[in-house]
């Protein structure tokens, strides 16, 4: 609840400056962020390491502060939430929504001119909101990415096909099968399969 609270503020403060002349309430409440985070990390605490992580993400990001102050920005904080909710992935199992994460890191990178690594993060945001049933902006989203120069990292043309198809079977609303794609994570397919069933059911239902 007091993140919630402090995200409130915060977004007031922003949309009306008035309410903080310098900013003097902002920087206070962005400091207890960073208190908070410091005693997460001491405890072990992981899930709050990564909520706090993706508040101050945002916090800069709608800012603008992408990569001033060291750690104090936006893509510094971005890259620890993703990186902290992939470790808890993989400990838990459990999948956590990222997609909102995953686009402001990639559009930042864009127009930052990290184009390269933009590219494999905007794919990223593409299964992010596929897991979230999103498929419209999934879709929105590959075409984004579709502007980026290709790579053969994370942003290959392999991983930007396989998202293509997955796209286009979750689009039509049909019984399509999904097929295997070598070139996505196997937890991620499965998950997709199972999605694209419901898609079908839910629009049979609706005829």
């Amino acid at each position: 609840v007091r993140l919630d609270l402090c995200r409130e503020l915060l977004n007031v403060y922003l949309h009306h400056p008035t309410l903080d002349a310098g900013e003097a309430k902002s920087r206070r409440l962005v400091d207890q962020l960073f208190q908070g985070k410091a005693a997460a990390y001491q405890t072990g605490d992981r899930e709050a390491v990564f909520r706090l992580h993706a508040l101050l993400a945002v916090v800069y990001d709608d800012r603008g502060q992408w990569t001033e102050g060291g750690y104090r920005n936006a893509r510094f904080q971005l890259e620890h939430a993703i990186r902290t909710a992939r470790e808890l992935e993989r400990t838990t199992g459990a999948v956590y929504p990222l997609a909102d994460l995953q686009m402001r890191l990639a559009k930042g990178l864009a127009s930052h001119g990290s184009l390269d690594a933009a590219r494999g993060r905007a794919l990223d945001a593409v299964q992010g909101l596929l897991d979230e049933d999103r498929v419209t902006e999934a879709e929105e989203m590959l075409s984004f990415a579709d502007t980026l120069p290709v790579g053969e990292g994370p942003g290959g043309p392999k991983r930007a096909a396989a998202l293509g198809r997955l796209v286009a079977v979750r689009n039509s609303g049909s019984c399509a099968e999904v097929a295997d794609e070598p070139d996505l994570p196997a937890r991620f397919v499965a998950r997709q399969k199972f999605r694209a069933y419901a898609d079908s059911d839910d629009a049979a239902r609706a005829l």
